[in-house]
């Protein structure tokens, strides 16, 4: 299992990238809209994003799913 937690101080909030190594399929909990960071890990551990889960429903999820499971 692969996990990282992603700050952003001028927010105060936090995302995470879980992902599983053996699937290489991650998910991305409560992202921001800057979404290169995701990818970023993503690719350096071997992972493809495949899914977005937003707890606080403010972000336009299915606009966020599509760019990051690119």
């Amino acid at each position: 299992m692969f996990l990282k937690q992603i700050s952003d101080p001028a927010l105060a909030q936090y995302s995470y990238l879980i992902g599983c190594q053996r699937t290489g399929e991650a998910v991305v909990v409560d992202p921001e809209r800057d979404i290169d960071c995701y990818q970023e890990i993503a690719k350096h551990e071997g992972l493809k994003i495949t899914a977005v889960a937003d707890k606080f429903e403010n972000a336009p999820l299915g606009i966020l799913t599509a760019e990051v499971s690119r």
